[in-house]
């Protein structure tokens, strides 16, 4: 009788655990279905147990069963809207459709007063956003070019970036200050800059990409903190202050 050498077992013991392990993996596979459903259900169980269209849903508290809602300024406020336009993208239901675009509507008005948030891409990206690629309905359209034109307002050349929480920086003599957030909100300058908004939104030059960062620490020291090499993010918040070439404006 030949026995098998070792290189052939060592092959042999591979094939064997990749095998043992596709199936298994294959077993673990996850009914995305099943999942989506799910997820459908509960998003119609939530719509049916809504009213207002400007009061909008946002967590609820361990222990309880009722959302807490918020107004259409809060930065959460596109979320729910958001989750319709996904839901009935999934399902195809005309009624989910419906509360979409009734949910959608009074978020008009985050644009009736002036840019105070950081935040409009999520706000009116998630709910017009959505809504414009499923519908192609021109008032979305028009809207969100709008809305990319006023958060491109906050952008500070100086720095790179665009502003958080403009609101602050009178109230807490902040010279300017960005938090990662500002990221995922700049979606909306691109696809305005690809949509008929101002191409410049395109050209990288807001996406926040710098070679290095002065940040005042607590103790209201400039300090280098880190490098951020273009999409690449380490830290949630910083605030630029005062260098050698003077204030950031």
């Amino acid at each position: 009788m030949k026995f098998l050498n070792l290189p052939a077992i060592v092959v042999l013991s591979l094939i064997l655990t990749l095998s043992c392990t596709t199936a298994k993996r294959a077993a673990e596979a996850p009914d995305t279905k099943k999942m989506l459903d799910y997820c459908i259900s509960k998003t119609v169980a939530t719509m049916n147990s809504l009213s207002e269209a400007d009061s909008l849903p946002r967590n609820i508290y361990p222990g309880h069963t009722k959302w807490n809602k918020v107004n259409i300024h809060d930065w959460t406020s596109g979320f729910w809207p958001g989750i319709l336009w996904k839901a009935y993208e999934a399902s195809g239901d005309r009624a989910i459709l419906a509360e979409a675009k009734r949910f959608t509507e009074p978020l008009r008005g985050v644009l009736s007063v002036p840019v105070e948030n950081h935040d409009l891409g999520f706000m009116l990206y998630c709910s017009f956003g959505n809504g414009y690629r499923l519908t192609k309905d021109s008032a979305y359209h028009k809207l969100l070019i709008t809305a990319a034109d006023s958060l491109a307002t906050l952008y500070n050349p100086k720095v790179g970036t665009t502003l958080s929480w403009p609101e602050m920086r009178a109230k807490m003599n902040w010279p300017h200050n960005t938090i990662i957030d500002n990221l995922i909100n700049l979606e909306l300058l691109f696809w305005a800059s690809k949509n008929g908004g101002n191409p410049d939104f395109n050209t990288g030059s807001p996406v926040g990409c710098f070679v290095f960062i002065q940040v005042v620490d607590r103790k209201g020291y400039l300090v280098d903190i880190f490098r951020v090499q273009h999409k690449d993010c380490l830290i949630q918040y910083f605030q630029t202050g005062p260098c050698a070439s003077g204030p950031i404006d």
